[in-house]
């Protein structure tokens, strides 16, 4: 019975550590000319002040109403990503990654605060640029038509 809790416990830690590794190579892709700015401002989204909130302070003592702001703006740009210049309705299979990690990071911001909500910004910030990057090429590409 101990051996088969300590395969769990390994397996998911695992593939915890796996999806972290994953996720964090999906974050690292430059974008050409990243458009968040447009994005952020026309949804009134929170997470450049709160990030610029962490980056002075640190660590604030209300953190669980900055993790559900984050929340917020997280299913904001999930809605925005599936239905906003998008043909297929769908996320990418980086983008369900992304959600995914997102998600895990909210369980484990009551414990690592700080990290954790940095980690979720860059999170939206990688969806707010995509966002910015699709409204460009359907801007650009409907001129060509």
């Amino acid at each position: 019975m101990v051996i088969s809790i300590f395969i769990l416990v390994f397996s998911v830690a695992l593939f915890l550590f796996y999806l972290q590794a994953v996720c964090e190579r999906i974050l690292l892709r430059e974008f050409a000319d990243p458009l968040s700015e447009p994005i952020i401002e026309a949804n009134s989204l929170a997470f450049p002040a709160i990030r610029k909130l962490l980056e002075q302070s640190g660590t604030p003592a209300e953190c669980s109403g900055l993790r559900e702001s984050l929340k917020a703006d997280c299913w904001a740009l999930v809605h925005l990503l599936k239905h906003a210049f998008n043909r297929s309705g769908r996320l990418t299979s980086s983008e369900r990654l992304l959600t995914l990690y997102f998600r895990a990071l909210s369980a484990v911001a009551n414990v690592a605060q700080g990290p954790a909500l940095l980690r979720m910004i860059a999170v939206l910030e990688y969806f707010a640029n995509v966002l910015g990057e699709r409204a460009k090429s359907a801007r650009f590409g409907s001129c060509a038509a």
